[in-house]
């Protein structure tokens, strides 16, 4: 997930508009440095919170599709 994000990040920098197809991609759980583990699911939402209208639009794979 984290190097999708980063490409997003860049693509968008570079002036392109980028959807970001939240379901198209694939993260797991991953320990937090204090232990605790955050969950695949909680990092699907922060990263879509961060990409939202600042990198790129985010949707699903049908909305992709429609858009193409």
């Amino acid at each position: 997930m984290s190097t999708c994000q980063t490409t997003t990040r860049h693509a968008a920098d570079l002036g392109w508009e980028v959807d970001f197809v939240l379901d198209a991609t694939l993260t797991f759980d991953m320990p937090e440095p204090d232990g605790r583990v955050l969950a695949a699911d909680e990092i699907m939402r922060r990263t879509a919170a961060v990409l939202r209208d600042r990198f790129a639009q985010i949707c699903n794979v049908d909305e992709a599709l429609r858009r193409a």
